[in-house]
């Protein structure tokens, strides 16, 4: 007795890195064209991509919902909403990486800043988040120019001195 399953006609090969990564680089073009170029269905295209949260809306376009946009929840109610929208749109603000940190933070795994205490942690080598990070680099690297200088100044004056000396014993 054989058994009887459902199955597809068409067997679909596993998503490769690769096929990722041209995915990523080509999605402004549409599923139409990524299915052509990659070999696939569309719906396979749009289900990878949806998987991969990659954008297949061409530039410019606003339409349809935003990847990362919770279901039942419209972007386009009051301002505040349109201009998160568009932060995302433009994408100036990724919705995973908040989302992210929203999880950290309600699971009690959030570490905060020291310095701030507004954001947490990114930076795990200093402890600190990535604004506080880059604010204690520029620090740092505007002392070791001080220290340049200063050294520099100290040599100018020896050399005066030097000179003065010479000046005397000649």
């Amino acid at each position: 007795m054989q058994l009887v399953t459902a199955s597809r006609d068409i067997f679909s090969a596993p998503w490769t890195t690769s096929d990722i990564r041209i995915m990523r680089a080509n999605a402004h073009h549409g599923a139409a064209y990524l299915a052509d170029l990659l070999g696939r269905s569309i719906a396979s295209v749009r289900a990878q991509a949806k998987r991969q949260r990659i954008s297949l809306r061409p530039p410019g376009r606003r339409s349809g919902t935003v990847i990362g946009q919770p279901r039942g929840v419209s972007w386009t109610q009051t301002e505040r909403d349109r201009e998160m929208r568009e932060h995302v749109l433009a994408r100036k603000f990724r919705v995973g990486a908040a989302e992210r940190r929203i999880q950290a933070e309600v699971r009690g795994l959030a570490t905060w800043c020291p310095r701030c205490t507004r954001r947490q942690v990114s930076v795990r080598m200093t402890g600190l988040c990535g604004v506080c990070h880059m604010k204690m680099l520029t620090e740092q690297h505007r002392e070791e120019i001080e220290a340049i200088e200063a050294q520099r100044q100290l040599d100018r004056v020896k050399q005066q001195k030097k000179r003065l000396i010479e000046k005397e014993y000649a």
